[in-house]
């Protein structure tokens, strides 16, 4: 039994089957970063079902997210510069009284 009342075999290398309490099941590959049911592949986050084997095998869960979520990712991101606009002035007009 895995987290969340979750069951799960492993099928190999980096596979598992993961059943839920309602008995949907899911192909999860924790080396590819791929769930069958797309969350993962979706928002870089592993779902709950890539969780469980995860956390049952004992590998960092850090690693199974998405660079994109990076300190790394985030400092290169907003590391140029933005200079100011300048000041020109800019009149608006509107039907208000």
């Amino acid at each position: 039994m895995g987290s969340v009342g979750f069951t799960f075999i492993w099928n190999g290398k980096n596979g598992f089957e993961v059943k839920d309490c309602s008995g949907n099941q899911f192909s999860v590959d924790t080396g590819k970063r791929i769930c069958s049911c797309g969350s993962w592949q979706l928002c870089g986050i592993p779902c709950p079902h890539a969780i469980t084997c995860l956390h049952e095998n004992k590998k960092p869960l850090e690693e199974a997210v998405s660079d994109c979520y990076s300190k790394a990712t985030f400092m290169r991101t907003y590391d140029h510069v933005l200079n100011p606009a300048g000041q020109k002035k800019v009149e608006t007009k509107t039907s208000v009284k």
